[in-house]
C-alpha cells in the first residue's frame, strides 16, 4: 500500500538588490560582463 503525503511548497524570494557594488575591481565587472553576454547568446 502506498501512503501519499503533502508536499509543502515554499516560496523563494530573490533579492534584487543587496546595496553593494556589483563589481569590486574592472577585472570582476568585465568577467561578469562576458557571463552575462555568454548566457544571452546561449539562450537565444
Amino acid at each position: 500500500m502506498t501512503t501519499l503525503t503533502k508536499v509543502e511548497q515554499v516560496e523563494i524570494e530573490y533579492p534584487n538588490s543587496d546595496g553593494e557594488p556589483m563589481a569590486e575591481s574592472d577585472i570582476t565587472r568585465d568577467y561578469m560582463t562576458y557571463s552575462v553576454e555568454a548566457v544571452k547568446l546561449y539562450f537565444q
